[in-house]
């Protein structure tokens, strides 16, 4: 794969989506010739008309494809390989069936720009809301963050983030300092937008814009959605819910095994690298415990209370 270099770099994983892939691409692509950056995108071995559709397109100066002969490596594994292959100041993540909204990329712009002021130049990750839109563009909810009640505030401190992801990667946009300390994934990294929010969060600057600058779509291919990806806990089954708080500790615990003095950084950080040791049924009772005590509260109480909701566990 070829290394390019440009100021903004719009990288795009697909696999079989040419269904909603042109409307993605016609509401990209303006933006970018507006801006100066560059669409990158690399094929994940679809199997139906996704190739021939970027070759329709492939004669447009905003448009790049990668080639390779990796194959099929997940969502994860492709979007690792698109940031580690392009060079550039701004990264932007997206989805091939969802689509931008007039202005976007300008205004994260302008938010990113004005978030590493803060830190002096050093990591910063900015995000917006999202409008949900069905299958057919019609609207669900004119905000992501309402809907699944969210607080767009919770990535300023680690603890709001360490068991729950709360920031779709189609909506950030981060800098070349924050994909240089995320960058390689962790084996354990349960996603890739996780992973970079968990970083940014540690390590860099976080803001965010209350209006929607995309629209996020539903249906019933989504490899991550509302109520059961994003959300991560919204599980009916208690197999299934140990099984999800062991793979965001071990990321966890990947986090604090590459930077060890985070421990020492963060006024409940050392509470959380104690925590993500846990064997996942430890951290349940220690959810339990400490969901009174105001100790990296706001998740531990999600969690307990919704663990006993269900009946799967006993005070």
């Amino acid at each position: 794969m070829t290394e390019v270099n440009n100021n903004i770099a719009v990288c795009l994983s697909t696999y079989n989506g040419e269904r909603w892939l042109a409307t993605m691409l016609d509401s990209v692509l303006p933006q970018l010739q507006l801006e100066g950056g560059l669409l990158y995108v690399r094929d994940d071995g679809s199997t139906d008309g996704t190739e021939a559709l970027l070759s329709a397109y492939s004669s447009h100066p905003c448009l790049v494809l990668l080639h390779d002969q990796l194959g099929n490596l997940g969502v994860i594994g492709s979007f690792e390989l698109l940031l580690q292959s392009v060079e550039a100041d701004y990264y932007i993540l997206a989805d091939q069936d969802d689509y931008w909204l007039p202005g976007k990329l300008a205004s994260l712009l302008a938010l990113i720009r004005r978030a590493e002021v803060a830190v002096g130049g050093g990591a910063a990750l900015v995000y917006s809301d999202l409008q949900v839109v069905d299958e057919s563009g019609h609207e669900i909810s004119p905000s992501f963050w309402a809907l699944q009640n969210l607080d767009p505030r919770w990535p300023e401190c680690l603890e709001n983030v360490a068991l729950q992801n709360v920031v779709p990667g189609c909506s950030m946009l981060f800098n070349r300092a924050l994909r240089d300390l995320a960058l390689p994934f962790p084996f354990e990294t349960v996603m890739h937008d996780w992973w970079l929010l968990l970083v940014a969060a540690a390590h860099g600057s976080t803001a965010f814009l209350s209006e929607p600058c995309q629209a996020y779509r539903i249906h019933g291919t989504n490899t991550v959605g509302l109520h059961g990806g994003r959300t991560f806990w919204n599980r009916y089954r208690f197999g299934l819910l140990l099984e999800n708080l062991r793979r965001a500790l071990e990321q966890l615990a990947a986090l604090f095994r590459r930077w060890p003095d985070l421990s020492g950084r963060f006024k409940k950080a050392s509470t959380l690298a104690r925590f993500a040791e846990l064997d996942c049924r430890q951290a349940v009772n220690v959810a339990l415990r400490v969901q009174k005590r105001g100790v990296v509260r706001q998740y531990a109480t999600r969690f307990a209370l919704m663990l006993m909701a269900l009946g799967c566990v006993r005070n």
